[in-house]
């Protein structure tokens, strides 16, 4: 299985999309605003590294530090023109491919710092092809062992060792016996996948992460006892058929749950984590059907990829502030999620969900959940702190039980996929510091109303507000059209939502590409809410009174005589039993209203009585309207069917 897995993936890198957030020096990463890393990662399409490259510990972009920890898989993959790399000693991790192909590399420089090395990181390069037979070491990290090994070798590693890389003795049939000094911190995935005469391991209690299918496919592995295997401080993997109604305690010290360690136990109901667990591998817990509730260790701080996949009798999830990232699809086809349960805003607003380049909108477990637990409680009128920079990718994706959210003015951007399908919220505001709005950042909002949208958005990703068909009212403060912004509302929006645009921009707007295509725009004065109720009474017209986001608003319904209230509805709800005394307060107001009122005519056998009683006649002639029998003091009143009157006077009248 996990062979499959492994080559799935690498069949997936050739069709990988560019994604950077920085450019700095000829240099292409991407940003962790969470724990302020960097990760080098490939150029956009048009561009490629050559020459000599030199790394640096740290960079600074948009008046923040980051230190450069990671090469991303693939990042100098296939520049022919790379001759030299210099990797500064902050970087811990060299990703899978990531100078593959690089003819022309002769000098890489490796510090110390590395302890993780990805398959085939230095493939088909001038500087691994000049390396002899043997086991070809990567600074400190044990990476591949070349050529054919003779058989029944006998391999210590030597002292000072802190790594082995992905694939670094794969398939190397003739190796028996392996020692791992103490000091080695990290064995990579498929490491000794397919010894077949490997029967004696030595593993250090100073391993604390091991690679997927590392052991696989070796008498070593294959002759372990059933149950729960540790290697060094690592939950290894389950080995034999768990028992239904299993419950696992973690030994104290563990610090990885390894790549598929319990994948496909469908017999495990419960795991408790001790906080010495940082990281839980990819698949470690992928089938795991009889699991419905899970609590995150409090040290976790990495939830690998496909961690959960699958496990479809899981309800609800505890996530502790300590995580930073959660790969793609850890939650993928959890569908009874109902909770996600955490204890810090800000911690969460700043996890990296880590999502495939076609920019998957599930990352994360609201998408199924929905709704969102803060210490308890549910998240529904959310407040994001000030400390907040940037609103992650996938952040609320999906949390349809938000019905209101305030972006703070410390917010810079606004992830891909940061809002996706949040049907509860009516009304976003995007302050003037948000400079980025991230591809369907707020698609599938579809009980949106309002939106207004800072000056100081630069950039507004495709499908930003796609499927928001419900909005009436969009307002922007850029002084000049903002070029391409507009393609991110449909036109049933630009037909149906009025647009408010700055005093004295509105022919600007009218011309402008994209823009044009609003049928309704209308301009405002600086600092003006355009937010209205639209007061109906049944006439065919309406009076407009602005207000205010957040408040309510009290109006007297009053009926001339012989006309009473039939029905109040406000926003299509009828709301006429919240009539009291003939006062009606509205909701809290999220956005653009409708208050409709309809009046009735009192019974018709009183009127009937009355005119007889008087002798009062009323009959239409043509035009022509006449009352006769009337006292001469008596005032004359004239209604429409719907309440409206439409004449007043004294005595008899035509």
């Amino acid at each position: 299985m996990k062979k499959q897995i492994f080559l799935f993936v690498m069949m997936l890198l050739p069709i990988m999309a560019n994604a950077y957030d920085a450019q700095i020096d000829g240099i292409y990463y991407n940003l962790n605003s969470r724990d302020k890393t960097a990760t080098v990662t490939y150029p956009s399409s048009s561009s490629e590294y050559s020459g000599e490259i030199l790394i640096p510990n740290e960079i600074e972009y948009d008046g923040n530090k980051y230190s450069v920890t990671s090469i991303r898989q693939t990042a100098f993959r296939g520049c022919a023109g790379l001759t030299s790399v210099s990797i500064p000693n902050s970087v811990t991790s060299i990703g899978v491919s990531a100078f593959s192909g690089c003819s022309s590399l002769t000098s890489i420089v490796i510090p110390n710092s590395v302890t993780s090395i990805g398959y085939n990181a230095f493939s088909k390069t001038a500087w691994y092809e000049n390396q002899g037979d043997g086991v070809v070491y990567a600074g400190k990290v044990a990476y591949k062992y070349k050529g054919t090994i003779p058989e029944n070798t006998e391999i210590v590693l030597k002292e000072g060792t802190i790594g082995i890389g992905a694939a670094a003795f794969r398939n190397c049939s003739g190796l028996t016996s392996i020692v791992i000094p103490d000091g080695v911190t990290s064995i990579g995935e498929m490491a000794f996948l397919g010894c077949s005469a490997l029967s004696s391991v030595v593993i250090p209690n100073s391993v604390t992460f091991i690679g997927s299918g590392a052991f696989d496919e070796t008498p070593w592995y294959n002759n372990q006892d059933d149950g729960l295997l540790y290697l060094g401080k690592v939950a290894y993997k389950y080995i034999g058929s768990m028992p239904g109604n299993t419950r696992i305690v973690l030994k104290e010290g563990t610090t990885e749950i390894g790549a598929s360690a319990f994948v496909g136990c469908s017999g495990l109901t419960s795991i408790t984590m001790p906080n010495s667990v940082t990281k839980i591998g990819e698949n470690a817990f992928s089938g795991c059907r009889g699991l419905t509730s899970v609590s995150i260790g409090e040290g976790v701080t990495s939830i690998g990829e496909d961690a959960f996949w699958n496990c479809s009798g899981l309800t609800s999830v505890t996530i502790p502030s300590s995580v930073m990232t959660i790969g793609q699809y850890a939650f993928l086809n959890c569908n009874e999620l109902n909770s996600v349960n955490i204890f810090d805003i800000e911690a969460w607003c700043k996890i990296k969900f880590v999502i495939p380049d076609s920019y998957s909108f599930n990352q994360n477990p609201l998408f199924y959940a929905h709704h969102l637990y803060l210490n308890g409680k549910e998240v529904r009128d959310l407040s994001i702190p000030n400390s907040v920079t940037s609103l992650e990718d996938c952040a609320f994706s999906g949390c349809s039980g938000l019905t209101s959210v305030t972006i703070p003015n410390s917010a810079t951007s606004i992830g891909v996929n940061a809002f996706f399908g949040c049907s509860g919220l009516t009304s976003i505001t995007i302050p003037n510091s948000v400079k980025n709005i991230g591809v369907s950042g707020f698609e599938n909002c579809s009980g949106l109303t309002s939106i207004t949208i800072g000056n100081g958005v630069i950039s507004i990703g495709t499908n930003a507000f796609t499927n928001c068909s419900a909005l009436t009212s969009v307002k922007v403060n850029w002084n000049r059209p903002l070029s391409g912004g507009a393609d991110s509302f449909h036109a049933d929006v630009k037909k149906n939502a009025t647009l408010y645009v700055p005093k004295g921009t509105a022919t600007m707007y009218m011309s402008a590409a994209g823009w044009c295509d609003f049928v309704n725009i209308m301009e405002f004065e600086d600092g003006e809410d355009v937010h209205y109720i639209t007061i109906r009474t049944g006439d065919g017209g309406a009076v407009k009174q602005s207000v205010e986001l957040g408040k309510t608003y009290t109006y007297v319904l009053s009926a001339d005589e012989g006309w009473s209230v039939n029905t109040v509805t406000f926003d299509g709800k009828d709301m006429t039993s919240l009539l009291m005394d003939g006062q009606f307060s509205t909701p809290v107001i999220t956005g653009n209203a409708e208050l409709n009122v309809v009046f009735k005519q009192t019974d018709a056998d009183d009127v009937k009585s009355m005119a007889t009683e008087s002798s009062v006649r009323v009959y239409a002639s043509g035009k022509n309207i006449t009352v006769t029998g009337a006292d001469s003091n008596a005032p004359v009143g004239v209604y429409s069917t719907n309440g409206i009157k439409v004449l007043s006077a004294v005595g008899n009248v035509t």
